[in-house]
């Protein structure tokens, strides 16, 4: 309602709207006249007055109708009305009220209870208006306190899913050093025992070598010949002819065996360091790509061929363990694609690093299905993911946007590859605006301060 009340006086009698006009404006009200029912309520329809004044008895349509019509149309039933009707008609004040009116005013006018019946209605329109405001704010507030309970509970369970994997990490982080650990000792006195039983075959060996000919020499001497007979016969059934052939390819494929399971552990150990988790290093990202291609080989190695065109690259100051997670997502992540194909042959996973001016890139790009157009600006959204229910939780690449972008001050980007597939790009700039000032350990254990 504005601040200036309208009114809209209807009455067939010319002297009561000049008398009830003029009296009204006197006020400071904004006054409106009708003569007859329909003009009313087509002025009712197009202009919506706050209070209506109505007269009882008109020709044509009278004021009960006028007032029924006015209480069917759903704009226009809470206009208040007020029913003019002479003092002594009481039937009329009761079809009044029974037809919707508020109140009423009584003929001859008295200026006094004209302005106090209109006020009480303005009052309450007054009241009923703030009440209304109040309602609208309540709801409001409710709606805002529902939308930011929705909100907390969305941080929560995100933060929740966000500390469980990092919990998983940090696990597998402490799992693989321990394996590393146990592994280690065992490994080293197997690979001891194995260079000193090398070098004990070669020995024999030699000395095999050197018994056959001396045997030759006396089987042509004319020795006994049963006893060179059934030597000879020994060896056929030992195969030793085999055997002395193959014992130097069995050292070697032992000697290279032992190499990958060196070099595992070692991956093991670079993936599990135990530098604290939000603290900065400088860190080798071709080494981490080595080490997570170790870690996910089970994930790959049935379905996919990795190429890795590793560049000439700054060491990178970053947190090493949230790296690492990065390249364990997007390497998975690439290998369960293309596995989900169930094609014929194996997928190809490559892998490049290059120096763009003063940023570290690496490009990790798939032959596999690619990410549609229609879900590519949602990958990296908490909680969403293509794959089956069960099969993830939609955080991987969420999880690594906020590494890469918010915590290394870096660009994460998806693209299709030509001819097919998803290649995601990794930019980490070397000199990263919140080191500058900033101290950093190198990976030797040396503090500096760029």
């Amino acid at each position: 309602m504005s601040d200036k009340t309208s009114i809209l006086i209807v009455d067939d009698n010319p002297n009561n709207l000049q008398v009830l006009g003029h009296l009204l404006k006197q006020e400071n009200f904004s006054v409106a006249v009708s003569q007859d029912g329909q003009q009313a309520l087509d002025y009712i329809a197009k202009k919506h007055p706050d209070i209506v004044l109505l007269d009882v008895m008109m020709p044509g349509m009278d004021g009960i109708e006028v007032c029924e019509r006015i209480k069917a149309n759903e704009r226009s039933r809470q206009i208040p009305v007020l029913f003019i009707t002479a003092l002594s008609d009481s039937e009329d004040k009761m079809r009044g009220f029974r037809a919707g009116g508020h109140d009423y005013i009584t003929k001859p006018f008295l200026k006094e209870e004209v302005l106090a019946r209109v006020r009480a209605v303005v009052d309450r329109l007054q009241v009923e208006a703030e009440l209304r405001k109040s309602r609208k704010a309540l709801k409001e507030i409710n709606e805002n306190l529902e939308q930011k309970v929705v909100e907390r509970t969305e941080n929560l369970r995100k933060l929740q899913l966000q500390l469980v994997l990092q919990e998983k990490m940090a696990s597998i982080g402490q799992l693989a050093a321990g394996l590393a650990h146990e592994l280690n000792n065992p490994i080293n006195f197997v690979y001891t025992n194995f260079t000193t039983l090398e070098e004990n075959i070669n020995d024999f060996f030699h000395i095999f070598v050197g018994y056959r000919r001396l045997i030759e020499k006396q089987d042509l001497a004319g020795g006994d010949l049963a006893d060179l007979e059934l030597l000879h016969e020994d060896e056929k059934r030992a195969h030793v002819d085999f055997v002395l052939g193959d014992i130097e390819a069995l050292f070697a494929e032992s000697r290279e065996g032992f190499k990958r399971i060196t070099w595992i552990i070692t991956s093991l150990g670079n993936f599990s360091r135990s530098e604290q988790a939000e603290e900065k290093t400088t860190s080798d990202l071709n080494r981490a790509i080595e080490d997570t291609l170790v870690i996910t080989r089970n994930e790959y190695k049935y379905h996919c061929e990795v190429e890795t065109e590793l560049g000439n690259i700054e060491p990178l100051i970053c947190i090493p363990q949230q790296i690492n997670e990065v390249l364990v997502n997007l390497v998975v992540n690439a290998a369960h694609a293309i596995k989900g194909q169930k094609r014929a042959s194996k997928g190809k996973i490559q892998i490049k690093t290059y120096m763009q001016d003063t940023t570290v890139c690496c490009e990790i790009q798939d032959d596999g299905p690619g990410v549609p157009d229609g879900i590519k600006m949602r990958i990296f959204e908490p909680f969403f993911t293509t794959k089956d229910v069960g099969k993830g939780t939609g955080l991987g690449l969420s999880i690594s946007y906020d590494i890469i972008v918010n915590k290394h001050s870096g660009d994460f980007v998806v693209q299709d590859a030509e001819g097919g597939g998803t290649i995601f790009i990794i930019r980490i700039p070397l000199l990263q605006q919140e080191l500058i000032g900033k101290t950093y350990k190198r990976s030797g254990g040396t503090v500096c301060k760029i």
